[in-house]
């Protein structure tokens, strides 16, 4: 799998939009992270987690209480109600390139914090059953503790 990019909107210091592009050439094969403390780096890798793999980046079958306690730490509580992670990733299926957009955003009131999950492929979103079969296939492609490891 290799990801294209990911965006953060109102997660941890990133208050308002920001793109990272994680695009790779022959001349530019590897990506680094790097910043002082406290500019980011773990809140920039918890997000790639969380955004590809929602509840079960933390062992969760489900969304239980305790990943939404841990997605409310990542909020930047400064903002609007608009929290998302979107990342544009592909891989190679039966020798066919596939590219989709995956966007995981929270909405948060006085008592609770919502998810919602929307995926792209080919300009076209996915239901819920397609949504469900690509992040199963997701977890078999690679592994949150994989980012754990960074």
């Amino acid at each position: 799998m290799k990801i294209n990019y990911i965006k953060l909107n109102n997660i941890g210091p990133y208050l308002g939009e920001h793109k990272f592009d994680l695009n790779t050439n022959s001349s530019k094969n590897i990506v680094l992270i790097g910043g002082k403390n406290g500019a980011g780096k773990t809140t920039f890798l918890k997000a790639l987690k969380y955004g590809l793999f929602g509840s079960f980046s933390l062992g969760f079958k489900t969304d239980t209480e305790s990943y939404f306690n841990e997605i409310d730490t990542i909020l930047n509580n400064q903002s609007s109600n608009d929290f998302y992670i979107e990342i544009e990733f592909e891989y190679v299926e039966n020798f066919e390139l596939k590219k989709y957009t995956l966007k995981r955003s929270w909405k948060k009131n006085l008592s609770s914090i919502t998810e919602h999950v929307k995926i792209i492929y080919d300009d076209v979103l996915l239901d819920d059953y397609e949504t469900k079969e690509l992040t199963d296939k997701l977890r078999a492609i690679t592994s949150p503790q994989l980012i754990n490891s960074y």
